[in-house]
């Protein structure tokens, strides 16, 4: 069973919901500000990874799973298990990352050192 309706409010402002991955960089783009951001339905519908967190930044739009532990009921942001934390919502992710920076990493510069906060909502365009 897909866990969509878990800890998700459906109201907010950032949550795009059933969203096309081009549709949702299409509106981090019409925003075009470091630090846009938007919280989309993971295209695999996978209880275990139920939504992507879209950032764009320096031009450049990153996407990051964002994962869910049934065993525990707590939401991970990334793709790795070491050094996350965890939340107990979506929510709580989005409040955090709006006051500490969010380590982007590139798949093809896994060096990086870029960061952001999340700034501004295309969630709702």
């Amino acid at each position: 069973m897909w866990l969509k309706y878990n800890q998700l409010p459906l109201n907010q402002e950032w949550y795009a919901a059933d969203i096309t991955r081009t549709d949702a960089e299409a509106a981090l783009r019409t925003i075009n500000q470091d630090g846009t951001f938007l919280v989309r339905d993971s295209s695999t519908k996978a209880a275990d990874q139920p939504y992507v967190l879209m950032v764009l930044y320096s031009a450049k739009v990153y996407n990051i799973p964002i994962r869910f532990q049934l065993e525990d009921k707590v939401y991970i942001l990334g793709t790795s298990s070491k050094g996350n934390e965890d939340f107990a919502s979506v929510a709580d992710i989005i409040d955090y990352f709006r006051r500490m920076p969010l380590r982007l990493i590139d798949g093809k510069d896994r060096c990086s050192r870029k960061q952001c906060l999340l700034t501004y909502t295309a969630g709702s365009l």
